[in-house]
């Protein structure tokens, strides 16, 4: 028979799920700080060399 079996799951099955699902929203949380971080990052750098955008309503550009 192929396929998934309960009965391999070990005794404490409910402490393994708890964790494996505790480490995924672990990961996505972690993925959502490193975008966000690298996105801040490149809009700074594109504000160090391009100046800020007309449409974010600043009118004068840093020298």
């Amino acid at each position: 028979m192929h396929g998934f079996d309960p009965q391999q799951l070990p005794a404490n099955h409910n402490w393994l799920w708890l964790f494996a699902n505790v480490t995924l929203v672990c990961l996505i949380v972690l993925n959502v700080i490193l975008i966000r971080e690298w996105r801040r990052q490149r809009r700074q750098e594109q504000l160090a060399r391009f100046g800020p955008h007309p449409a974010n309503g600043r009118t004068t550009a840093p020298h």
